[in-house]
């Protein structure tokens, strides 16, 4: 399954690059997502029905940013688009790091293409 146009419809939401798995760009604040696990919910006839797949969706900021407007768009964006959110996490990356790393747990259940 693939809900990539999902997902980059953050990129309009908070003007920041989304990408997926890297980003190798230049910008401070940026966006980049990854798949976890894929499953399938439903089968019939020996077709799958229905599927299930997991994304981590990791907001990247400077420690001194203010993220959290930004979070909640994110996370109402993420729930228009028909995702569950299972968790939200947020740390600083490293013991000296000036990057904040903010964690969506997501997952979504479509029909198969």
């Amino acid at each position: 399954m693939n809900v990539n146009k999902k997902i980059m419809i953050l990129e309009a939401v908070t003007g920041y690059p989304v990408k997926q798995d890297i980003y190798r760009g230049g910008e401070d604040k940026y966006i980049v997502f990854t798949y976890e696990d894929e499953r399938t919910v439903l089968e019939a006839d020996n077709e799958e029905l229905a599927g299930t797949v997991y994304l981590q969706v990791a907001l990247f900021t400077p420690e001194s940013f203010n993220y959290f407007a930004d979070k909640k768009r994110i996370r109402r964006a993420l729930k228009e688009q028909g995702f569950n959110i299972e968790s939200v996490q947020s740390w600083l990356e490293g013991e000296n790091s000036e990057i904040r790393h903010t964690v969506f747990t997501v997952n979504i259940t479509e029909a198969e293409d």
